[in-house]
């Protein structure tokens, strides 16, 4: 049976609902409902809270994901002036400045798209990369890079040089 890919109703998650209360198991409910069992787990892991699914909360959380994307949202210059001086004043992350805006409620593009924004500004010879956190590989080179200090003396031998010096310096 090929199962068709839309998106679930609100019938199919009552359905759910009672097949769950009934002890079926994911495969079953996939079956019945003529959904792939991927969709039925997904469905169970996003919508599910601590007293388990509710139809009701699942239908309520799909319609705020719902409205949340609806329409694009644009990388306009009020944002990208916003990203810039996140990255140069604060030295945020591009991961930390969608976060933020995410838990203020603001609208903001994702942080893939503001890597985007910030290998475009380094294209046309623009600094904004410099204020990247460095990764493990950047910071793995800049040890290599380090240079090696010349006439450098080991402890061991201080210790020895200090020792010797003791000995053979006169009693008071």
């Amino acid at each position: 049976m090929k199962k068709n890919k839309k998106h679930l109703t609100r019938e199919q998650r009552y359905q759910i609902d009672a097949l769950l209360v009934a002890k079926k198991s994911q495969k079953e409910i996939a079956d019945i409902i003529g959904k792939d069992k991927s969709v039925i787990s997904r469905e169970l892991s996003r919508n599910s809270h601590k007293q388990g699914y509710s139809a009701r909360f699942a239908q309520e959380y799909a319609d705020l994901r719902k409205e949340r994307f609806r329409g694009k949202r644009k990388f306009t210059q009020a944002l990208k002036d916003q990203v810039i001086k996140k990255l140069t004043e604060e030295q945020w992350s591009p991961v930390q400045i969608v976060g933020k805006a995410k838990r203020e409620g603001l609208p903001m593009v994702s942080h893939e798209r503001i890597y985007q924004f910030i290998r475009q500004d380094k294209a046309q010879g623009g600094i904004l990369y410099k204020h990247l956190i460095p990764t493990r590989y950047q910071i793995a080179v800049l040890i290599q890079l380090k240079s090696v200090i010349d006439f450098r003396v080991s402890l061991s031998s201080l210790l020895i040089t200090s020792i010797s010096l003791l000995s053979t310096s006169p009693s008071l």
